[in-house]
C-alpha cells in the first residue's frame, strides 16, 4: 500500500496546505505556498469516518465520546486520548474516529468542560 505524503502548516494566523517543500537549513523549510513554514504537520495517510484527512495535530473524537490529539511518535502516528491512554492511529481509525478540529485553531476542544483543565 502506497501512502500519500502531504503536509500542512500553521502560520500563526491560518492553516496552509503545502503543495511543495524546499529544505534549506536543518529543521527549516520554505514552501511554494507561503514562504513561512511554521509548525509543519504531516498527513497520516488515513481518513476519519466522514472521509476527512487526518493530520498530525488534529483533535479527534472517538465513538465513545473520548477526545484525543493525533501525534507522531516514531515510527508511527498515535492518538493520545484525554484519559491518558494512547494507541496507534491505525487501531483507532476503523471508521470510528472523527476529526473535530486541530490544536492551533481549536485548543478549547482539549479543555474539560467540567473542570476547565486542559486534558493531557
Amino acid at each position: 500500500m502506497k501512502r500519500e505524503i502531504k503536509f500542512r502548516a500553521w502560520d500563526d494566523i491560518e492553516m496552509v496546505y503545502i503543495s511543495d517543500l524546499f529544505w534549506f537549513e536543518e529543521n527549516h523549510f520554505s514552501s511554494v505556498n507561503d514562504n513561512l513554514g511554521h509548525k509543519l504537520m504531516q498527513y497520516t495517510g488515513l481518513k476519519d469516518k466522514n472521509g476527512k484527512e487526518i493530520y498530525e495535530g488534529d483533535i479527534v473524537k472517538g465513538d465513545l465520546g473520548h477526545v484525543g490529539t493525533v501525534e507522531y511518535n516514531a515510527p508511527s502516528f498515535e492518538v493520545r486520548w484525554n484519559d491518558g491512554d494512547c494507541c496507534k492511529i491505525f487501531d483507532a481509525v476503523h471508521g470510528v474516529i472523527e476529526v473535530i478540529g486541530n490544536i492551533y485553531e481549536n485548543p478549547n476542544l482539549l479543555t474539560s468542560p467540567s473542570t476547565g483543565n486542559k486534558t493531557e
